[in-house]
């Protein structure tokens, strides 16, 4: 499988290492090298996931963060990164206008 990140998955990552990093010096490295390692692992194991609002969500855990995407083909393409902790209607209209959930 080819994995693709959109530029919305891009910005929300940035936003949650820049976070990360108020935290705690290297914590936002940390979450970056993690999460990037989690989007990889889809070209093993892209659609064994639950499809939440249409996506598949893969869950990264280690940061409380859910990757969503989709599968086209050998195509998976990553539209976001958000907070598993934020509420469903705050994922969903995050879902469907990129990057407007600020």
């Amino acid at each position: 499988m080819k994995i693709s990140i959109l530029p919305s998955a891009i910005v929300d990552i940035v936003r949650i290492r820049c976070f990360y990093d108020g935290l705690e010096i290297g914590l936002g490295t940390r979450f970056q090298d993690y999460i990037f390692g989690e989007i990889d692992k889809l070209e093993d194991n892209a659609g064994i996931d639950e499809v939440h609002f249409g996506y598949y969500r893969a869950l990264a855990n280690r940061f409380h963060q859910s990757i969503y995407y989709k599968i086209d083909g050998d195509d998976v393409t990553v539209w976001r990164v958000l907070d598993q902790r934020f509420n469903p209607r705050r994922i969903e209209s995050a879902l469907t206008s990129p990057n407007d959930d600020e």
